[in-house]
C-alpha cells in the first residue's frame, strides 16, 4: 500500500477533497490487539463495510466514527474541541527513518464525530 504523507503545510494548499483521500497504515498509531478489532467489528455490524475492513487492518479513513479510530489506534494522547461539534485528535508515533528515531505526530480532524481529515508532520 501506498502512504501518502500530508503535512499540515502542505494540507493548507490542498484542496479538502486531497486530504479526504489520505489513508494512513495503522502503524502510525498506539498497538491495539487484534482481538479488540474484531470485537468492535461484530459489535458494530452495521457499519459501511469499507470502514470495517478499515479497522480490521488498523487503518484511518475519511467516514469513520471517534469509536472506530479508537479500535484502530487506542485513545488519542491530545483531545481538544474545536467549537461547533469539532474536535482535535493527536497522537505520536516514534519510528526509524534512515537509521534515525523520528518522531511523527498525527492530528486528526472530527466534524460532530466523523473523522474528515488526518495531517502528518514530523513532531516538534
Amino acid at each position: 500500500m501506498i502512504i501518502r504523507r500530508v503535512t499540515i503545510r502542505d494540507a493548507r494548499s490542498l484542496g479538502p477533497a486531497m486530504v479526504l483521500a489520505v489513508l494512513l497504515s495503522g502503524c502510525g498509531g498506539p498497538q491495539v490487539a487484534l482481538e479488540d478489532l474484531g470485537k468492535w467489528v461484530a459489535a458494530n455490524p452495521n457499519a459501511p463495510s469499507r470502514i470495517r475492513q478499515a479497522v480490521l487492518k488498523r487503518e484511518l479513513i475519511a467516514g469513520m466514527t471517534e469509536d472506530a479510530v479508537v479500535a484502530c489506534w487506542g485513545e488519542p494522547k491530545r483531545k481538544r474541541g474545536l467549537g461547533g461539534g469539532d474536535s482535535r485528535w493527536t497522537y505520536r508515533k516514534s519510528q526509524i527513518i534512515s537509521d534515525r528515531r523520528v518522531v511523527k505526530e498525527y492530528t486528526l480532524i472530527f466534524n460532530r464525530g466523523i473523522l474528515v481529515r488526518v495531517l502528518e508532520d514530523l513532531a516538534r
